[in-house]
């Protein structure tokens, strides 16, 4: 299973610059346009999915 960007739909690998979203939605730190009080996190997709118990579960299953 791949988890593409929300915006752009390009496949996220580890290294890439993501925000994460009140909304749970990843993208890629250049293709977010929201309103920045709505960002939880900004991390590389790889320390992202090692914090979030939701997006750890995703990938043991």
């Amino acid at each position: 299973m791949k988890i593409r960007c929300g915006s752009c739909h390009i496949p996220l690998k580890d290294d890439d610059m993501l925000v994460l979203d009140e909304f749970n939605t990843l993208k890629h730190r250049g293709c977010y346009e929201l309103d920045p009080k709505y960002i939880k996190d900004v991390d590389t997709f790889k320390n992202i999915k090692e914090k979030y118990d939701f997006l750890r579960e995703a990938f043991t299953h």
